[in-house]
């Protein structure tokens, strides 16, 4: 028996989630972008986790994966034991660029600021829900161009990703690199063209017309 899912209702809309190159101005995000552009020679791990919090669907994902990533050498979890929300970035950033893959299971919601965080530092990240793939359609229009997707945890999540070939990987990241400015939100009083909020302006108006 499978529970039907809930009506969608034609004026919600998901945005993405300000995240730490949020406030940067034009220069300072233009040079970010040319640093995560250059091609990463080393890596410590291919994929990265943290975070262990959420309703049951969502620990489960979680747990599981966890226990997977601890098994294997070339994951690792993210410690953010004792970190508030607002302190924990300097540890997220560094760990998803010393990471292939972050993987992306829900948080409270399909969503999740990690799955912004992933994008922006070119750790490709990796969806176990389908509802995943439905965020953020103003800024994100297709997240098999940046993401890899899969439908719940695999068995063996280091042995599926260890089958994607690094031509998909350069493929993942560049397009990452494309919709970095529409994920990134601009200070006030200095507005970027086609920021995440002009973005979001911009869907709204063309739906109001």
């Amino acid at each position: 028996y499978t529970v039907p899912p809930p009506p969608m209702a034609s004026n919600l809309h998901s945005i993405p989630y300000p995240s730490f190159t949020s406030g940067l101005e034009a220069a300072q995000l233009e040079a970010f972008r040319a640093a995560s552009a250059v091609p990463r020679t080393r890596q410590n791990f291919v994929a990265a986790m943290w975070g262990m919090h959420g309703p049951s669907r969502s620990m489960d994902q979680r747990t599981e994966l966890q226990l997977q990533c601890n098994k294997s050498s070339d994951c690792i979890v993210l410690s953010l034991d004792g970190l508030r929300y607002e302190t924990n970035s300097e540890v997220v950033v560094f760990g998803s660029l010393d990471a292939t893959f972050c993987l992306q299971p829900e948080g409270d919601t399909p969503s999740r600021k990690g799955m912004v965080d992933s994008i922006l530092t070119g750790c490709i990240p990796v969806l176990f829900s389908p509802l995943q793939t439905k965020l953020w359609p103003w800024h994100i229009e297709r997240w098999e161009d940046i993401a890899i997707a899969m439908d719940g945890v695999p068995s063996d999540i280091m042995g599926r990703l260890s089958q994607v070939s690094t031509d998909e990987i350069e493929r993942l990241r560049t397009n990452m690199l494309a919709v970095l400015p529409r994920l990134s939100y601009s200070l006030p009083g200095k507005p970027r063209p086609e920021d995440a909020l002009e973005t979001t302006l911009a869907a709204i108006l063309k739906l109001a017309q």
